[in-house]
């Protein structure tokens, strides 16, 4: 049983994945989060899925990451999101803040596809681009480039 006491549900990325969800079989890619302060928080998205849904497979490449929330009850497997193979299918794919991480787009929505029921989702969400941080990592991506192949010892 899942602790739900600190889910914030109004979190709008809890609400994107968990929306309809109940008694589902649901598929997590990403799902760890590689702090496990993270997994105790009020916004861990795999944790208020766990709530939610009638079954969750989490699926991530951190075989660490994939151990510690073993431990805390999830059902986990260490497997790449570019290729992937479950040996069964789910109604509802989630992946979050994944998307943005991968190399093979084709891979993963093949493989994603391949574990989709008939009338099933796949739910994507990515980071907000236009958050502060974002932009001002854009804007400052060719500056540090820049300090970077100055000499030696310059800090970016």
């Amino acid at each position: 049983m899942v602790d739900t006491s600190n889910i914030d549900w109004s979190d709008h990325k809890i609400a994107f994945a968990c929306e309809g969800i109940e008694g589902k079989d649901v598929l997590d890619i990403g799902s760890a989060h590689h702090d496990p302060t993270t997994e105790a928080g009020p916004s861990c998205v795999h944790k208020a899925i766990r709530a939610k849904a009638g079954s969750v497979i989490g699926l991530d490449l951190d075989p660490e990451d994939v151990g510690y929330l073993q431990g805390k009850g999830s059902d986990m497997v260490v497997g790449n999101a570019h290729g992937f193979d479950l040996g069964r299918k789910f109604d509802v794919i989630f992946a979050g803040d994944l998307i943005e991480h991968l190399e093979n787009h084709e891979g993963f929505l093949e493989s994603c596809k391949a574990h989709l029921e008939p009338g099933g989702e796949i739910r994507i969400s990515t980071p907000n681009p236009w958050h502060w941080k974002f932009i001002l990592r854009a804007a400052l991506a060719d500056k540090c480039l820049t300090i970077l192949t100055t000499p030696a010892g310059t800090p970016c």
